[in-house]
């Protein structure tokens, strides 16, 4: 079974010594719930830094919206800027930092990266951390659908925001509520 991060697990993995690639993409799978494979698609112009919303191609080809928090716009930001002063150019959102071959005299734009890419990234995330649990880019997007549920938003809101085309899937995979949540809201709204 696929277990979210607490809230101590993501705040020991954001005070981890990430480099800003590193930490924007965190903070984007936290925020938006993307697949990684949608991530790796996303190109800088996709992003509308204005109302931190962006469409991304999932599943089946589908497009669809989704948003994105100002931390996450800030690390973004931050990392963009940084990727600049370093000379790293690709149109895509997040791209290798290994320097691209150069052909002649054009200069090829830095690769973006891969889903095995993100899972490296993930994984030294996971071992900075010291956490025991698997880390994958799943786990992020499991985190995001379990804390929205938890918080309150409608399953329709969390199936449309995930791209799952029934609601059906959306509570059957994020909707399992731990034990101690269904006494603490047995003993607060009905004792």
């Amino acid at each position: 079974e696929k277990k979210p991060l607490n809230e101590e697990q993501l705040e020991i993995l954001r005070d981890c010594m990430l480099s800003r690639r590193d930490r924007a993409i965190l903070e984007f799978f936290l925020s938006t719930g993307c697949r990684v494979g949608e991530v790796g698609n996303v190109k800088v112009s996709d992003l509308d830094f204005n109302k931190k919303t962006l469409l991304v191609i999932g599943k089946g080809n589908k497009q669809r919206r989704v948003y994105f928090t100002e931390r996450c716009k800030r690390a973004i930001l931050n990392y963009l800027k940084e990727r600049e002063g370093k000379g790293i150019y690709s149109e895509y959102l997040f791209c290798s930092s290994k320097a691209p071959k150069n052909r002649g005299i054009n200069v090829e734009p830095h690769e973006k990266l891969n889903n095995r890419g993100y899972q490296v990234i993930v994984r030294k995330m996971q071992e900075m951390a010291n956490i025991e649990m698997k880390i994958t880019p799943h786990t992020f997007r499991h985190t995001f659908a379990t804390n929205a549920l938890k918080s309150g938003m409608r399953p329709e809101i969390i199936q449309e925001i995930l791209g799952h085309s029934d609601v059906g899937i959306t509570l059957k995979v994020y909707a399992k509520l731990a034990q101690s949540e269904v006494e603490y809201s047995y003993r607060k709204l009905v004792s």
